[in-house]
């Protein structure tokens, strides 16, 4: 069986248990898209997705104890780079912060 390169973690993976860390992965981005889709009344899963990546990306992980995008990109969360492009136009022209109004 072959095995892929290692990860982040320092572990090898076999197909099948890489497949099986997806299909969890994947699982955990449905239930976020159907939880924000009764929250919002909208069957437009593709509006969510923002939002879900979001959600997903700032929950500390117990195992690193830290965020995911702390992990990747290793500076904290800039908030504002998240805004809608409008937003952010809005922001600029009335001196409010994205962060005041979260």
């Amino acid at each position: 069986m072959k095995t892929l390169p290692r990860s982040l973690s320092g572990k090898t993976y076999s197909g099948q248990s890489l497949k099986s860390l997806v299909e969890q992965a994947n699982g955990v981005v449905e239930n976020k898209i159907r939880a924000w889709k009764i929250d919002n009344g909208s069957t437009k899963w593709h509006e969510a997705l923002l939002e879900v990546t979001l959600a997903i990306n700032m929950q500390v992980h117990s195992a690193i104890n830290q965020t995911p995008y702390n992990v990747v990109f290793r500076q904290p969360f800039n908030s504002a780079a998240w805004a809608p492009r409008q937003e952010r136009q809005e922001e600029a022209l009335s001196g409010t912060s994205y962060i005041d109004w979260m």
